[in-house]
């Protein structure tokens, strides 16, 4: 049995290194001739012919000449690092005139010296911060760290809201003329300077446009 299931002569039937060279050699060879064959068998390509040369005051010398362009295009990541730069992100239109309700609404104010409008994150603080007041000194209930304010500090934080609120009303008062020059809804502008006082008043002096200056004047 073991006999007729083990060969001894078996190691000599295995290839050899030689074998794998003689055949990449043979793939070799057969790769060539047929190379050759399609470039024997492939017609003659006609040489390129140069273009006429035009007079400098020729009008074709233009159209035969191709023209390089004027700025060699963005590569991905250019675009990429310029997506990621943050440079355009408070970009204004330049020719932008009106203030609309949503800007209003918002605070987009007027740009620093370095092109960003920092007031509506200035506005969203604030909102922020007035919602936390009147919750810590006006609700009470265990639990809630907000809402377990001492007595003492509640009052303190009551007092500096009744201050702040005395003089957002003193805004709010001056607001109305102010509204009114600039053909403004003078009930928005009180409410938003009695809740937000300088912030939102300084918003209508400065950022919100004035008609009687915007349009020309006729003689």
């Amino acid at each position: 049995m073991q006999a007729a299931f083990v060969r001894d002569d078996f190691a000599d039937t295995l290839p050899t290194l030689e074998d794998f060279s003689r055949r990449d050699a043979g793939k070799s060879r057969r790769a060539a001739r047929r190379a050759k064959a399609a470039q024997v068998a492939s017609p003659p390509t006609a040489p390129l012919r140069e273009p006429p040369l035009a007079s400098p005051g020729s009008s074709a010398a233009d159209d035969t000449v191709p023209r390089r362009p004027s700025a060699s295009p963005k590569t991905g990541a250019e675009r990429t690092f310029e997506l990621l730069s943050f440079d355009t992100i408070d970009e204004r239109p330049a020719a932008e005139e009106s203030y609309d309700l949503l800007d209003k609404i918002l605070g987009k104010g007027v740009a620093n010296k370095a092109d960003a409008f920092y007031l509506p994150y200035l506005q969203t603080g604030h909102v922020f911060m007035l919602l936390v007041l009147l919750l810590a000194c006006s609700v009470t209930y265990p639990g809630f760290p907000l809402t377990q304010v001492p007595a003492d500090y509640r009052e303190l934080l009551q007092q500096g809201l009744a201050v702040t609120f005395v003089v957002n009303t003193g805004c709010a008062w001056y607001s109305r003329g102010v509204a009114a020059k600039k053909r403004e809804s003078v009930w928005f502008w009180m409410v938003k300077c009695f809740l937000l006082g300088g912030l939102a008043l300084g918003e209508l002096v400065n950022a919100v446009p004035d008609p009687a200056k915007a349009a020309p004047t006729r003689r």
